[in-house]
């Protein structure tokens, strides 16, 4: 899951792998997943506590559509016979 990423170089690998001692390696996995998806839970109480937050974030996220293109989604219904 994480084998590509790079790590700081002052990330305290020792440390980690003393707390994480007798964790398989899909417990690790885990780990990994739950912290990353940490953030977005924290983002969802805040979204449930401000109606405009998640347009907020959305704008700051997707890319500005580009002048003069028309920018609407269509609903794909499937291959035409």
């Amino acid at each position: 899951m994480l084998k590509e990423t790079e790590l700081e170089v002052d990330f305290p690998l020792g440390e980690l792998a003393e707390r994480t001692e007798g964790l398989s390696g899909s417990d690790l996995k885990e780990l990994c997943r739950n912290a990353a998806m940490a953030p977005v839970r924290e983002y969802m109480k805040k979204v449930e506590s401000d109606p405009t937050a998640l347009e907020k974030m959305r704008s700051k996220v997707l890319p500005k559509p580009s002048p003069g293109i028309n920018h609407t989604l269509t609903t794909y219904e499937g291959p035409q016979t």
